[in-house]
């Protein structure tokens, strides 16, 4: 298309100039004459010359034209060009914008939904972080994975109680740290080790007498210890579990309005334990924090009860 168009202004310049042309040719073939004719001569060449200034003049303009039509011609296929092309953008008034995507499930409550990143189940009381924690251990078992536990010295593992809950005690290696930081550095080796599918970190306080501490009865009421692990620690832990794709669980003594350990916890559950009847108990795990699913879903468990609570 821009040759045809060429070529035709191109015949439209010299169509105006053909006359300035002309005139030279027929002053040339009639110069004799015309030189004899005297003073005509000098009238015909000063006319033949403002012919070809003007026909000059034309096709310049003609040509300019041609070159400001060929940039506007351009234009809109440059413009088209630069503008990206949505799919099904001229199939209706406009395109569409991206449909959100869709919210992931309610997260069932098994192991690879707590591989990879840093848990932690609190409870106050009548809590079942315990219990709950058991459940993902026994799971693992039966899958043939190992599972480490590390707990405070005088914590509230009792084997028996985990034998009954149908944990394999020859299987479930036991480390006991005197304070979180020594159970955090335990947890540590473990998990660098890559022999392990899942690490518990028991950090509820030991059971310490109330006389020995408080200055009140003889109670066994629990005095609380130093429940902060600090935050490199827990960073390295978030690595190590991610890159041996290790389920990391935290189980603390508070309650859901209390802040988690730290902003590096994935998932925080507040756990809850209901009677439902004789020797059974309701364990409820609520969602307070997830970052892969978000929060508000709940787990719910119905479990024997040990035989101090039975």
């Amino acid at each position: 298309m821009g040759e045809v168009y060429t070529s035709r202004v191109v015949e439209e310049a010299e169509a105006v100039a053909a006359p300035d042309g002309a005139a030279r040719g027929g002053s040339g073939k009639d110069g004799g004459g015309d030189r004899g004719g005297g003073g005509s001569s000098g009238s015909d060449n000063g006319e033949q010359a403002t012919l070809g200034a003007h026909a000059r003049a034309v096709a310049a303009r003609v040509l300019a034209a041609h070159a400001q039509a060929t940039v506007h011609a351009g234009a809109p296929a440059v413009r088209r060009a630069a503008r990206p092309v949505l799919p099904g953008a001229g199939a209706g008034p406009g395109p569409r914008p991206p449909a959100a995507p869709a919210r992931a499930a309610t997260p069932r409550w098994t192991l690879a939904g707590f591989s990879g990143r840093l848990s932690e189940f609190s409870g106050a009381g009548a809590g079942a972080q315990l219990s709950l924690a058991f459940s993902l251990v026994r799971e693992a078992q039966q899958r043939g994975e190992p599972v480490a536990w590390v707990t405070l010295v005088g914590g509230a593992f009792y084997p028996p109680d985990v034998a009954a809950g149908g944990v394999k005690l020859d299987a479930l290696p036991v480390i006991f740290a005197p304070d979180p930081v020594a159970a955090a550095r335990a947890a540590d080796r473990l998990v660098r080790s890559g022999g392990f599918s899942a690490v518990v970190l028991d950090l509820v306080p030991a059971g310490v007498p109330a006389g020995k501490g408080a200055g009140g009865g003889g109670s066994a009421a629990r005095q609380p210890v130093p429940r902060e692990v600090p935050l490199p620690m827990l960073s390295r832990l978030v690595g190590l579990a991610q890159k041996h794709d290790v389920a990391l669980v935290f189980l603390t003594e508070k309650g859901a309005e209390s802040p988690s350990l730290g902003g590096l916890i994935s998932l925080r559950c507040s756990t809850v334990r209901r009677d439902a009847g004789p020797g059974l108990f309701t364990c409820v795990a609520e969602a307070l924090k997830d970052k892969r699913h978000g929060p508000g879903w709940s787990h719910t468990e119905v479990r024997g009860g040990p035989v101090g609570l039975r």
